[in-house]
């Protein structure tokens, strides 16, 4: 089976399904490419409680892609780096200038 290439319909493509919970809040969606580290991060809001609601996810939407932050991009490029090293996460904070335990990624 060969892998689904979004690229052509990045512009004008989504993604559209149902979630229910049992609990209302935030929750993130992401697709990932392995091959190039590439992420579509989606965040979406669940407002009503056991009710199916349908959920648009654009292929790409710059405003809400986590890739968009130079922090987390920073991160990613020292992640790259350093792939096959161990890395601890107080490394990647004084790589990216922010102290890991009061700061998220």
């Amino acid at each position: 089976m060969l892998p689904l290439d979004l690229r052509p319909y990045k512009s004008t493509g989504f993604i559209t399904f149902t979630v229910k919970s049992n609990m209302c809040g935030s929750i993130g969606l992401s697709i990932y490419n392995h091959e190039n580290y590439n992420s579509i991060i989606y965040s979406v809001n669940i407002s009503q409680t056991d009710t199916w609601s349908t959920i648009t996810m654009p292929i790409y939407h710059k405003d809400n892609c986590v890739l968009s932050s130079p922090h987390v991009s920073n991160a990613i490029a020292y992640i790259k780096q350093h792939y096959s090293e161990k890395i601890k996460l107080e490394e990647i904070g004084q790589y990216v200038h922010l102290h890991p335990q009061t700061h998220a990624l």
